[in-house]
């Protein structure tokens, strides 16, 4: 049990980011539609430009029911997301809801095969702006 807990640990398997950023109210219907156009547009830059060598993006998927989007990210063509041990990564959007509006999103960034914390901390952290950048965009 042990030697698994530190192997867990060596290979930084689990880990997460979570951010919330507040937006303008929004219907939740129309907000939820930025947020899956945004998802998508994202995803399909990535695969032109890959500005911050992110993976190809392996699935979307979504529960508008239960207010999350979810993008699957594994390898690219020419390059890992990071180079180490093929580093998997899921990203979850939900909209942050009061009544039937929403007022911003809750981005979660979970590691799922592991990497080193400070690559995963700078990675995360990319992936996170890069998506803001085109919710921003899309929302105003």
């Amino acid at each position: 049990m042990w030697v698994l807990w530190i192997l867990m640990g060596c290979l930084g398997v689990g880990r997460n980011l979570i951010i919330e950023e507040p937006f303008k109210a929004l219907p939740f219907d129309r907000a939820w539609e930025i947020a899956l156009l945004s998802a998508e547009q994202m995803c399909e830059e990535g695969k032109k430009i890959n500005p911050y060598n992110f993976p190809v993006l392996v699935k979307i998927g979504t529960s508008k029911t239960r207010n999350i989007i979810t993008l699957r990210y594994g390898k690219v063509l020419a390059k890992q997301f990071v180079p180490h041990f093929a580093a998997k990564y899921y990203v979850h959007i939900k909209l942050i809801k009061q009544d039937d509006r929403a007022t911003g999103v809750q981005i979660e960034v979970t590691q799922m095969k592991g990497v080193k914390k400070k690559e995963f901390d700078q990675e995360a952290e990319n992936v996170k702006n890069y998506y803001l950048s085109f919710l921003r965009k899309n929302w105003n």
